[in-house]
């Protein structure tokens, strides 16, 4: 299993769970902390500080299930995006988005904390994602030519396939014959 996708089904895993556990521990402890206001007990005020603070704890894990959502809904759309964009650009990454190069440059630095786009780093001095994948394939699929080439026969051209990734849905371009990873999650693909 590739490592993208392994990243992705970990955070899917982790973001149900702070979405179920945040969900019913802010339930239980709203439910204490109204309790606790309402109840002529003696010493409800800690009580009731301490239940506040355990609900607001849960709405803490709870929101951090939704990012982890958005950022992996993101995902897929930034792929998408990158498909189309072989620069990386963050600026044509953001148009297409319809948000800023800021948000943008946030959830990709997310998304890279997070493992979602395996040995790829963000160039901040040209405002782009590099995803390494693209570089090695562009320099191992360079036109091959041959000794006969260079006395007077013709060179020899390589052809592309264009492909889908299964698991990303990124559109990669292969020499035809090559397995390679996918520009995006790093899934093997053949060309």
């Amino acid at each position: 299993m590739n490592h993208s996708k392994v990243a992705i089904v970990v955070s899917q895993i982790i973001e149900k769970i702070e979405l179920i556990l945040g969900g019913l521990w802010t339930f239980f402890f709203v439910f204490g902390f109204i309790a606790c206001i309402f109840d002529d007990m003696e010493g409800r005020i800690p009580v009731s500080i301490t239940m506040g603070v355990l609900a607001a704890f849960g709405v803490w894990v709870f929101l951090c299930g939704r990012k982890r959502k958005k950022m992996r809904l993101e995902f897929r759309k930034y792929v998408a995006h990158l498909s189309g964009n072989p620069t990386g650009s963050l600026d044509r990454i953001a148009a297409a988005s319809g948000t800023s190069v800021d948000v943008v440059k946030k959830n990709i630095q997310f998304m890279l904390k997070k493992k979602f786009f395996p040995n790829a780093y963000l160039d901040e001095a040209n405002q782009r994602l590099v995803l390494p994948s693209m570089t090695n394939r562009e320099s191992a699929a360079a036109p091959v030519t041959h000794h006969a080439a260079a006395q007077g026969q013709a060179q020899e051209e390589v052809v592309y396939n264009t492909c889908n990734c299964p698991n990303c849905g990124g559109v990669n371009r292969i020499a035809r014959g090559m397995v390679v990873e996918c520009d995006f999650c790093g899934s093997p693909l053949q060309g």
